[in-house]
């Protein structure tokens, strides 16, 4: 239960990160690339905040570490580098 209780803090601090941070985007478009990266990067922070919000929602629902293709468990390493993967291998899709 630690192990699960360090995920979602993990994910709350990355949450909050991400959204402070959006609040905070404010890149000047100098060129092509600056203007890139001001219209993508707040859709990545974005897309990163849902997907951590959704294993939040599985670790309270208990189904958290279970792939959503095959319903295998989700190696604990896998889960630990990127709490928020929904399959248990890149194979797996």
């Amino acid at each position: 239960m630690l192990y699960l209780q360090e995920i979602k803090e993990s994910l709350e601090r990355k949450i909050k990160g991400f959204q402070k941070s959006l609040k905070e985007t404010n890149i000047d478009s100098y060129s092509s690339y600056y203007e890139f990266f001001a219209k993508e990067v707040p859709k990545i922070k974005k897309e990163v905040i849902q997907k951590c919000k959704k294993a939040l929602e599985k670790i309270e629902n208990g189904t958290f570490g279970i792939c959503e293709n095959c319903g295998k468990k989700i190696p604990p390493d896998r889960l630990k580098a990127v709490p928020s993967f929904e399959l248990c291998s890149p194979k797996c899709s």
